[in-house]
């Protein structure tokens, strides 16, 4: 969640608020393609597919779903908001269904 929370603080100081964050979608695509917001921590993200794992074992070990079972997925939708993309909210998905049925 510090993931999504500090990049979410680092667009809302560059742009202002919220509705321009949104408004400015294609702006921040971009500028996150070739790498000028240098304000991200890049390391932090890669906690957050350890948690969908972990996640997907708590679940399955339980057998039954929880809010903890979708906490890291929440995380990873509310981060890639911010980047505008899609394919990490699938793959973040995948990854827990696969853990989930192969345990």
């Amino acid at each position: 969640m510090f993931v999504a929370l500090q990049r979410w603080y680092v667009l809302i100081g560059m742009f202002g608020s919220i509705e321009a964050v949104l408004l400015k979608a294609a702006v921040i695509y971009r500028m996150n393609v070739n790498g000028e917001i240098k304000e991200f921590i890049p390391i932090l993200p890669a906690f957050i597919y350890v948690g969908v794992f972990l996640s997907g074992v708590y679940t399955a070990y339980r057998g039954k779903f929880s809010f903890l079972s979708f906490f890291p997925i929440l995380c990873i939708i509310l981060k890639e908001l911010t980047y505008f993309g899609r394919g990490e909210m699938f793959f973040s998905t995948m990854q827990f269904l696969v853990t989930f049925f192969s345990i």
